[in-house]
């Protein structure tokens, strides 16, 4: 298993980055399946994701996308949803409905940031700061870690079988706080005020 550290931004002469990881990876045809958790999200990261997801389509890959929702925060705004969806792959909001009340303050916020690759033969996945915008993946002081291993390494079997048993209801999306992304549904989340609104739309 090879095992790498992932820093950004601290060095500007260092063109480093995880944004320039994780595309790299998406255009290897070695995996099929990705699954990305990130709290924050924004349209610019998106859009370049779209272009690698259009320059490597193949119908047998999978795309499993999970993103917070948090009115505390405003994490991730409309546009943002919007170019998700427009992707065309599984995506989904993490949203708790008690966040909308007045005694939140005790709710746990969702912050994960999770990028695995998984193809027949190989595995990576990176796990550290980076949230899915465009400061968290290119241009802010971030750092995380990369590991990269065959299907057969025990070890680093070990550590994926690890993440998917801690977030089961996520990989196998019955979490009852995840919402699959649509049209009415972020709709309803700017309306309800959860989420901001896309002022280039007013």
């Amino acid at each position: 298993m090879d095992v790498s550290f992932i820093g950004q931004g601290f060095y500007p002469e260092d063109n480093h980055s995880t944004g320039g990881i994780l595309l790299s990876k998406i255009t290897d045809r070695r995996y099929s399946h990705f699954f990305f958790m990130s709290p924050f999200l924004s349209a610019d990261a998106i859009k370049n994701l779209r272009d690698a997801i259009s320059d490597s389509y193949n119908p047998k890959r999978n795309y499993t996308f999970i993103v917070g929702v948090d009115p505390r925060y405003k994490s991730t705004n409309e546009k943002a949803l919007k170019e998700l969806y427009f992707l065309h792959i599984n995506s989904y909001i993490f949203f708790q409905e008690d966040t909308l009340q007045g005694n939140s303050e005790n709710i746990p916020r969702f912050h994960p940031k999770i990028y695995l690759f998984e193809g027949e033969n190989d595995i990576a996945l990176i796990v550290g700061s980076s949230n899915f915008t465009l400061g968290g993946l290119f241009n802010n002081i971030e750092s995380s870690i990369l590991l990269e291993f065959k299907a057969d390494d025990e070890q680093g079997m070990r550590v994926v079988n690890r993440l998917k048993s801690y977030y089961n209801s996520f990989f196998n999306l019955n979490n009852r706080h995840l919402y699959r992304i649509n049209a009415s549904l972020i709709k309803a989340l700017v309306t309800d005020g959860v989420i901001q609104r896309d002022q280039a739309n007013e």
